[in-house]
């Protein structure tokens, strides 16, 4: 019950930064894109407190019903690969990677 309950609150707070953040898709100038995957345990205040320790702000969750989110950071204030180790080592993460494709693409247009 307990699980249920927390699931719930998880859904509800995506729910509330999904349509918050709906058109919001385009990465700040100087901003760059994380995916981070989330243990399925995870209450809505360990994500809250997580994303907020390390700066990120959510884009859009991938899927509906998935524990991935696209994840914006600004590189200048958090460097990217102390970042993803840092998420990494944490319990609530199961993986985290740069967003290759924004990358690519920030790269080509130099």
């Amino acid at each position: 019950m307990r699980a249920l309950y927390a699931k719930t609150l998880l859904t509800a707070l995506i729910l509330c930064i999904s349509l918050s953040c709906k058109h919001q898709d385009s990465t700040a100038a100087g901003d760059d894109r994380i995916i981070v995957q989330l243990q399925d345990s995870v209450t809505s205040d360990q994500l809250e407190f997580a994303f907020s320790s390390y700066q990120l702000k959510v884009v859009k969750r991938l899927g509906a019903k998935s524990s991935n989110y696209l994840c914006t950071f600004n590189p200048s204030t958090v460097k990217t690969d102390n970042l993803v180790v840092k998420l990494k080592e944490s319990d609530l993460v199961i993986e985290a990677q740069r967003d290759q494709q924004v990358s690519t693409r920030k790269n080509s247009n130099l």
